[in-house]
């Protein structure tokens, strides 16, 4: 083997000498990361007052041996407790702060929970036959503080079961529509029966005289629409005067009728044409004022008659018509009027009545 040969030989590789401070440097950083989170992850408490009070020292011990990291802080004389507290457990990222207030019949403790964000105050009365009252009222403490973050909240009781839906009954079919109901029959109302006519009429019984004038008076009673009866009765107003050399004479006419009348429309209309037919007594009542040396005998002369009336009225309103009619009628015996024997005037057998006036409406 040649010199060169032996000279070549497999070398051992060694760690250089900065290589095992390097991985030492390694596992320290890892251990480093893993133990920031795991401090990272105790929660810190505010303990108030100051470090070297005995109560606070105790408090503090108490807190650690619950795993948490107490946090001192002083709060001012005047301190608004509730609102302080909160603000101090802001201040220092704290889960919660603690004050106790010592007394001699009670000592007050209040906790601000930011986890919860509720506020306890909880009031303990004072042990006499304690030995060592600081070491009991941190106890009562940190049994408020365990109560508050440590123990799980009770779980709400669990809901009644929801009672099964009853089944929902079919719905009825629908109720067919009532039918509108029935209007009363409505009643007809009852035509006007009863009327009663008043007019001023001109009544002549001979064409050499003027006629007379007579008042028109009657009454009509409506049986039917076309049917009713008629009374009427022509009253003498101014008489009839005839004079000659041996004296004057007056005669008063006058006529009594009753008859049927036909009525051609209804009695709500307001045109009425009727036509009437119908016996009467006409009656003529002469009075004589003769001249000297002649002898007066009044005398009452009565005629049967039959008549013929027509005529049509019209309404005014519902009580009031204004009437127009016209009546002929022929008497028998007529009427002659004499003095001294000498006719002095005829009155009939004809007589032609005109009138115009009003028909009231009574029933």
């Amino acid at each position: 083997m040649s010199p060169s040969a032996r000279s070549r030989r497999p070398e051992t590789s060694r760690p250089r000498p900065g290589t095992r401070g390097t991985v030492l440097w390694a596992i320290v950083l890892l251990a480093a990361a893993v133990a920031v989170p795991a401090r990272a992850q105790t929660l810190r408490i505010v303990v108030t007052g100051a470090s070297d009070d005995p109560l606070v020292a105790r408090l503090a011990a108490e807190v650690r041996a619950l795993g948490f990291e107490p946090v001192f802080r002083e709060l001012p004389p005047d301190a608004i407790l509730p609102l302080e507290l909160d603000l101090a457990a802001r201040a220092e990222d704290a889960a919660a702060a603690l004050h106790v207030l010592p007394g001699d019949d009670a000592a007050h403790i209040w906790l601000v929970d930011r986890t919860s964000g509720e506020t306890v105050l909880r009031i303990v009365p004072a042990d006499p036959t304690a030995t060592d009252a600081s070491a009991l009222l941190a106890l009562r403490t940190v049994e408020l503080l365990r109560a508050s973050l440590l123990e799980p909240p009770p779980e709400p009781p669990p809901a009644p079961p929801t009672p099964p839906e009853p089944p929902t009954p079919p719905e009825p079919p629908p109720t067919p529509p009532e039918p509108p109901p029935t209007p009363p029959p409505s009643v007809p109302e009852e035509p006007a029966r009863l009327s009663l006519e008043f007019a001023p009429a001109v009544l002549a019984g001979t064409f050499d005289h003027a006629p007379a004038l007579a008042i028109h008076v009657g009454t009509h009673v409506r049986l039917t629409d076309l049917l009713g009866i008629s009374v009427l009765g022509l009253v003498p107003a101014v008489p009839l005067e005839l004079a000659i050399t041996a004296g004057e004479a007056r005669v008063y006419p006058g006529l009594l009728a009753a008859g049927i009348r036909l009525t051609f429309a209804g009695p709500g209309d307001r045109w009425l044409p009727f036509v009437e037919g119908g016996g009467a007594a006409g009656f003529a009542d002469v009075r004589a004022s003769p001249a000297a040396g002649f002898v007066a005998r009044p005398e009452l002369v009565i005629s049967g008659a039959p008549y013929l009336r027509g005529g049509v009225a019209v309404a005014l309103g519902s009580v009031f018509r204004l009437r127009f009619d016209l009546l002929l009628a022929w008497c028998v015996p007529s009427t002659a009027v004499r003095i001294d024997g000498r006719s002095v005037g005829d009155w009939g057998p004809f007589l032609l009545d005109a009138g115009l006036g009003l028909e009231v409406v009574a029933w």
